[in-house]
């Protein structure tokens, strides 16, 4: 384990999957970090919670070699962050699941039944991805996906781990999978796509 890494060093885990767990009552909340230093984290929160400000929280961030962990103060809790003085050096820990990079502001299209649906791309990972859309899917069903990212369109075949509601409502379902990729283009771009974001 080792300890003290430097505000250049935690940039890798802009992005990455993050828990955060209220010491008090050891629920826990999972999250994107959106900045991180040695002194400071501001997550993005997705979902509603009952933390309050002051609450003593042990923060985690998945990263593909590693992992951060340190314990902080939450500080501040908008609609859309939680922010977090950091109180202890991050230390490092070996991976304990995959590294997840958030991709909120990009689409995709899927194609299941010969018609197209645009859905939200919402991370990436080294094995697949995960997005949001009008459609309920059926756990191990493969469709054609096009993922529209600053690198270029890339082409593959989903196949769905998982498929659930976003909400109460049912009109929203965030499906995750594996992805194939299918042409040597579409890997390229691929691969610059995590090397771009899951470098920690």
């Amino acid at each position: 384990m080792l300890s003290n890494v430097n505000d250049r060093f935690l940039r890798n885990f802009k992005s990455l999957r993050s828990r955060l767990t209220e010491k008090s009552t050891m629920k826990t909340t999972s999250s994107w970090a959106v900045e991180i230093t040695e002194t400071s984290l501001v997550l993005s929160q997705t979902d509603s919670n009952e933390l309050k400000v002051g609450a003593q929280v042990i923060i985690e961030v998945f990263g593909q070699k590693n992992n951060l962990l340190a314990h902080g103060v939450l500080t501040a809790v908008t609609l859309d962050s939680l922010v977090i003085a950091v109180r202890t050096p991050f230390a490092l820990h070996p991976p304990t699941e995959q590294a997840r990079a958030s991709m909120v502001r990009l689409s995709a299209t899927v194609n299941p039944n010969g018609s197209s649906t645009i859905c939200n791309l919402m991370d990436v990972s080294l094995e697949g991805c995960a997005f949001e859309g009008p459609l309920d899917y059926e756990r191990g069903q493969v469709i054609p996906i096009v993922l529209h990212t600053p690198a270029g369109d890339i082409s593959g075949v989903f196949t769905v781990r998982n498929c659930r509601p976003k909400d109460f409502t049912g009109s929203v379902y965030r499906t995750g999978g594996t992805l194939e990729i299918v042409d040597r283009i579409a890997a390229a771009r691929w691969a610059k796509v995590l090397a771009e974001n899951i470098c920690a």
